[in-house]
């Protein structure tokens, strides 16, 4: 029951503490974790056939304002596959959104009419042992592998695809590159803004 209880303040607090731009898209981040042999890391929810990338939403720290775009990439990346061992590459340079899929529920469908996320690609720097997909109290994804980039067009949730091949067209290069993971240096950015 306490756990039970737990969940629901969690969703609750998520629920109203998201932020949100005019056009009723709840904003968000995206994460593309690459391994040494330039495959992608994705998840599969639960009780779900496909698989993606992980995301999230941008919260409200304690003073009230929303996180930065990059805090919340690390946070998510905690939260959903339980490491930090990475090297932050590079970001979108602007926001890819998607609508909810009709005939599907989701508690943002009562706010929001879908998720509009800025993508952080990442270099992973751990070994395999180090995803614990445990590591939150409630877990996004009940397994994970590791990928290609025409296997995730295939196998993605389909309102996500067309979002999916444009992250991929915007990282391309670093996917397509020989590279040593050690020696990866991360791109400096603008200050980021909230949109």
């Amino acid at each position: 029951m306490k756990k039970l209880l737990e969940w629901f303040l969690e969703c609750w607090k998520g629920f109203f503490g998201s932020v949100g731009d005019g056009d009723r898209y709840r904003l968000g981040v995206g994460m593309m974790l690459v391994n040494s042999k330039n495959q992608i890391f994705v998840g599969q929810r639960f009780g779900r056939p496909e698989w993606q990338m992980p995301q999230g939403g941008i919260d409200h720290q304690e003073q009230g304002s929303p996180e930065g775009f990059t805090q919340a990439a690390w946070r998510e990346m905690e939260e959903e596959i339980g490491t930090r061992k990475a090297l932050l590459v590079n970001q979108s340079q602007g926001f890819y959104a998607y609508n909810f899929p009709k005939g599907c529920f989701t508690l943002w469908r009562l706010r929001f009419k879908g998720q509009k996320h800025k993508w952080f690609l990442f270099s992973f720097q751990g070994i395999d042992q180090d995803i614990n997909l445990k590591a939150s109290l409630f877990p996004e994804f009940e397994a994970w592998k590791w990928t290609s980039p025409e296997k995730l067009l295939q196998e993605c949730p389909f309102s996500k695809k067309e979002v999916y091949r444009s992250v991929l067209k915007e990282f391309d290069a670093f996917l397509k590159a020989e590279h040593d993971q050690k020696e990866l240096a991360p791109k400096r950015h603008a200050p980021e803004s909230h949109v």
